[in-house]
């Protein structure tokens, strides 16, 4: 569809704020006759058809866009890259169009961006640093892109046809005769094409044309979300089909560097080396990697910017331009592509002064998946390993820590989160789903000052996949049968939560050495198995007063932990800041850094199922699930409801599927998933049916088991039985804790059963037994269960676990 524009330019100093488009394209919804959104609705709202319908047009308005009309009074310049044509108007009328001979190519980094800008800056004759050319009757627009003559080096040599670097290339005769007409601060409208047609239309066999539009069902439930403000609709026609609150604004907490990364792009040369200063490095937070002194390419530090979210990436690119001046152009390109009520304060999203509204998050969700799919495939890789590039560079392997990039979710097409006191958990992704018959549509999911953001999107996704339709009035009944009685995904049951991306599997063999074509080793993946952690009360206590508050230290003498493909742990409690103690002198919650912390570890998986899970309320509980969620470490044996709960957890490492289950023979009871109600995987649930499901969707399965009597070096009987029944039903691999003491190991029928691997962090000083575990490496293929290795260490005094060290 193409991007049309609508202005009624003013040559005044408030042109932008009156004036500005969404996208370079659409006027805010408060400017658009006909398209401002309903009322706010927790659902969509459908037009009364007839009560015989089971669908309903959708009538919640659209964020379409309006044609561009030039200004009656003053000069402007439209250009229309899709027809390569440079027009110039002066008082409504049409003075001159010049062919537009070079663009940027599409699809790349350099792509020239559509949006509203004015003439910033003249120059007969500007030298590009970036290309080492001349450019004649150069117009700067935005940060490096200029509308100039045909460039040239510096010995005189003409530079070769082909794309530009962004910049908008005319011959050198028109390019002067623009330069003569325009002056400083005459608008500039760059308008460009989307992916999609205009409209759908649909021919049927009578050869009557009909207009597809979104229709929703009569008797959907709307689903209940936590965020204050969410927007949900279809980033190709702009229609909503969904919203509350759109229009308000908010804190946007990290989404902030979706636009620290397009300034990055249009306005900083990206091969130059930004030095990490110390200002930089003490920036909140410490994803990335990052270290004080050490350089890296501007271009290399867009991958630890969105992928892991790094604060300290962000001030230093901001930084290396010139932070003041990088946050001035970070709101001039919110203006040019239409963002009139966000603003920001800083590159990262840490300051509260960071806000948009949902509708202007929509508009730059649109404006990347169109124009900028660079970024927008940065934030769904899985894995980026860059090798020292630059003197005083290192080299850094960093990870995407997205909710829907580390469940491998197909249906993901990228995004941005983010969290900070003031905003909450917030959420711009971008999903492909099937709401017509015959094509997947792509839809953008806004969600702000939630409570449980994944949980907020993936129910909203759901929901309009269940309940919202694209296509012709006539096709409306067939369908309402079909999809209405549809049964649900599996993913949507939390069967199939599993990594599929590429990458996850690049991570899992970097470094190791590829096989020989036609070799027939086996694909083996290694597993270590730890038992339980909890860094609360005298852990917690020995962190602050001997190690600064750095829960990494904690894992100092374990650093093998991260040499394992999958390394899985008992996660002894809550990890948040919410919730009420449930009043036991046995309460534990763990701080907010305990999760970068174990990711940083190693860790990849953790279960919950254990009677500590609920010690400070379900408020809590599922805070813990976000919080893992938000540093990519999965989890098992319990979930935001039964269905995620009793799904198995699936791990690809190198083509081999390792699934993991979690229950608890312990309770909390109270705490017990069901239906749509969060909590854990008790082993009084359908226990036999859960495994036996799971062991059929996987290559091995491992079972946690949270059974036992404390401090007892022996299993029981009902240890022996539950453990064994696992493996029966299928399980590979049993895994017990709770004792708090090492058990014995025993293989039972193909399995390996280990009853308990006692502590791996804790603070049980009072006898030696608590002061020791016993990790267990595992060796898996697609054919089982191949070599099993125990790894016993003791706990020092300080609660670190000496796994490292030979016993």
């Amino acid at each position: 569809m193409k991007t049309v524009i609508s202005v009624s330019l003013a040559l005044a100093v408030g042109l932008f704020a009156a004036f500005i488009l969404f996208f370079g394209g659409r006027f805010a919804l408060s400017l658009v006759t006909g398209s401002n959104p309903k009322s706010a609705q927790s659902a969509p709202v459908a037009e009364a058809t007839s009560s015989e319908n089971a669908y309903s047009k959708l009538s919640l308005g659209s964020l379409a866009e309006e044609p561009f009309t030039a200004p009656k009074e003053g000069k402007a310049i439209y250009v229309d890259l899709d027809s390569m044509k440079l027009s110039l108007y002066k008082d409504g009328a049409l003075v001159e169009t010049v062919p537009v001979v070079s663009k940027g190519r599409v699809g790349t980094a350099w792509e020239t961006p559509p949006g509203v800008y004015r003439v910033e800056t003249k120059e007969e004759n500007h030298f590009s640093s970036i290309g080492n050319v001349w450019m004649p009757s150069s117009m700067q627009f935005f940060g490096n892109f200029f509308i100039h003559g045909w460039p040239y080096y510096p010995g005189g040599t003409p530079v070769a046809q082909g794309y530009s670097g962004g910049c908008i290339r005319l011959t050198s005769d028109d390019a002067k005769r623009v330069f003569v007409f325009a002056e400083k601060g005459t608008p500039i409208v760059i308008s460009s094409s989307s992916s999609s047609a205009s409209a759908d239309l649909v021919v049927h066999s009578a050869g009557e044309t009909s207009q597809s539009f979104y229709y929703v069902a009569n008797r959907a439930a709307p689903p209940r979300i936590s965020a204050d403000a969410y927007l949900v609709a279809d980033l190709d026609s702009g229609d909503i089909l969904m919203e509350r609150n759109s229009g308000k604004m908010y804190a946007i907490a990290s989404i902030t560097k979706l636009i620290t990364a397009l300034t990055s792009l249009d306005a900083v040369n990206q091969y130059q080396a930004a030095r990490v200063s110390v200002r930089a490095g003490a920036t909140h937070g410490d994803f990335g990697g990052l270290k004080v002194g050490e350089t890296l390419t501007v271009s290399t530090l867009l991958y630890p910017l969105l992928m892991e979210s790094s604060n300290d990436a962000a001030e230093v690119i901001a930084e290396h331009y010139g932070r003041d001046r990088f946050l001035s152009l970070m709101n001039k390109k919110a203006e040019s592509i239409g963002l009139l009520n966000t603003h920001f304060g800083d590159p990262s999203g840490l300051s509260p002064e960071n806000v948009s509204t949902a509708q202007d998050l929509f508009t730059l969700a649109q404006y990347i998946y169109r124009y900028k799919s660079f970024v927008l495939e940065t934030t769904k890789m899985a894995v980026k390993k860059v090798e020292a590039e630059v003197p005083g560079s290192r080299t850094h392997t960093w990870y995407n820590n997205n909710y829907f990039v580390v469940r491998g979710d197909p249906k993901y097409l990228g995004g941005k989160n983010g969290y900070t006191d003031e905003a909450g958990r917030t959420l711009l992704s971008l999903f492909s789903l099937p709401l017509s018959e015959f094509e997947k549509k792509h839809i953008a999911v806004i969600v702000l000052a939630s409570e449980n953001r994944e949980k907020d999107a993936e129910q909203l996704v759901r929901y309009i996949t269940k309940n919202v339709y694209y296509g012709v009035s006539s096709d409306i009944g067939r369908v309402a049968v079909k999809k209405l009685s549809a049964p649900l995904l599996a993913e949507e049951k939390g069967e199939n939560s599993l990594f599929t991306q590429a990458g996850e599997r690049l991570a899992a063999s970097l470094g190791a050495a590829k096989r020989p074509m036609g070799s027939d080793e086996k694909d083996e993946v290694k597993l270590l198995f730890v038992g339980d952690i909890m860094a609360d009360r005298g852990v917690k206590g020995m962190v602050e007063k001997q190690f600064a508050k750095k829960y990494d230290a904690l894992f100092a003498h374990a650093t093998s932990l991260a040499d394992y493909d999958i390394t899985f742990g008992n996660l002894e409690g809550p990890i948040s800041d919410k919730g009420k103690n449930a009043g036991s002198i046995y309460s534990f919650r763990m701080s907010l850094a305990v999760a970068p912390a174990l990711k940083r570890a190693g860790f990849d998986i953790v279960s919950v199922a254990n009677n500590h899970a609920g010690d400070w309320g379900q408020e809590a509980f599922t805070d813990t699930l976000s919080h893992l969620g938000e540093y990519g470490i999965r989890y098992t044996g319990g979930g935001y409801d039964y269905s995620d709960a009793a799904g198995v957890t699936v791990i690809e490492r190198k083509g081999v599927r390792v699934g993991f289950l979690g229950f608890s023979d312990v309770g909390p009871n109270w705490l017990r998933a069901s239906g749509g109600q969060a909590g854990i995987l008790t082993v009084d649930s359908d226990f036999d049916a859960i495994i036996k499901r799971a062991s059929r969707s996987v290559d091995v399965l491992v079972v946690s088991l949270h059974f036992g009597d404390e401090y007892q070096p022996l299993s029981n009987e009902r240890q022996k039985a539950l453990a064994r029944r696992a493996v029966e039903d299928g399980a590979r691999i049993v895994i017990g804790h709770h004792p708090h003491v090492t058990q014995e190991l025993e293989r039972y029928n193909g399995g390996i059963i280990a009853y308990s691997l006692g502590n791996f962090i804790f603070d049980q000083y009072f006898s030696p037994e608590t002061m020791q575990g016993l990790a267990l490496a595992v060796t898996v293929s697609k054919e089982g269960v191949g070599e099993v290795k125990r790894l016993p260490f003791i706990i020092n005094a300080q609660y670190q676990p000496l796994l490292d060290e030979k016993k």
